[in-house]
């Protein structure tokens, strides 16, 4: 996850205490509650960290709150701090997604808990819908090897390797890397080897298959159309992709993604 430092400076003084009634963070609290995701400071006898842009001075707790929520943007800790930070104060969800929304992120209820979906990300978007009919396994790796942040993955039937081992990849360099899979026989025993990786399988809540075959990469781009993730599909099938990063496509199949992931099992 990705926002402005505007963004980062209107949400600071909520975390902190500073407004909205949410709960008083002291500078020992802000460190705690930081280091849970990552951030590694101490708090001494001289106070909070070094100010990075005034070494003779230590950093207010405004300060290190922006300074933290800096260091972790564009990774998904920042998506991590703030999801949290919204489901234990949910009086300030508004305003939240007030800061967020011209981001191009939104706020989002899933399994009783809220979840921050949005689109902003690596690639530049260009709204450009591409059609593909052959060497569908070499385009989807492709677009799997460039993942940064995020691989969501809703498939009906998955049983091609050389795709699930690019998602080990992918995962290996820490990548979010989760899978929704329909759960039948065929996925059973002969689906890919996904050991390793984040993997719900279900099938549709009225009992039918799971048939969705779609793959978001980076909240930037979606991957949908006829082809399953399988050796059929591959060798013998006529299939075809679509590649899809227009803003609104993207946001409707990442929520997708989330109620298939989050329904319950």
């Amino acid at each position: 996850m990705k926002i402005s430092q505007y963004a980062i400076q209107q949400i600071a003084p909520i975390i902190i205490g500073s407004s909205d009634n949410t709960c008083y963070k002291s500078g020992p609290m802000l460190v705690a509650w930081f280091n849970k995701y990552g951030a590694r400071d101490v708090y001494d006898k001289l106070g909070l960290p070094v100010n990075p842009n005034d070494t003779e001075r230590r950093m207010s707790r405004t300060q290190y709150a922006i300074y933290t929520l800096s260091k972790f943007n564009d990774t998904d800790n920042l998506k991590n701090i703030i999801e949290d930070f919204i489901n234990d104060n949910k009086n300030v969800i508004g305003k939240i997604q007030e800061i967020i929304e011209p981001e191009g992120f939104t706020i989002h209820l899933f399994d009783s808990k809220y979840h921050i979906i949005g689109c902003k990300g690596i690639a530049v978007n260009t709204g450009v819908t591409d059609a593909y009919f052959e060497n569908l396994q070499n385009q989807v790796i492709g677009n799997l090897k460039n993942a940064k942040l995020s691989i969501l993955v809703a498939m009906a039937w998955f049983t091609n390797q050389k795709i699930a081992d690019t998602l080990k990849e992918k995962a290996k360099e820490n990548v979010d890397v989760r899978l929704v899979i329909h759960r039948d026989h065929i996925n059973e025993i002969h689906g890919a080897n996904l050991d390793g990786l984040n993997v719900k399988y279900m099938q549709a809540p009225k009992g039918g298959v799971m048939h969705d075959k779609f793959c978001v990469i980076d909240n930037r781009f979606v991957i949908t159309g006829s082809y399953n993730w399988s050796v059929k599909a591959e060798t013998k099938n006529e299939e075809n992709i679509l590649i899809d990063n227009t803003p609104d496509t993207v946001m409707k199949y990442s929520i997708q993604f989330k109620k298939l992931y989050y329904e319950e099992k």
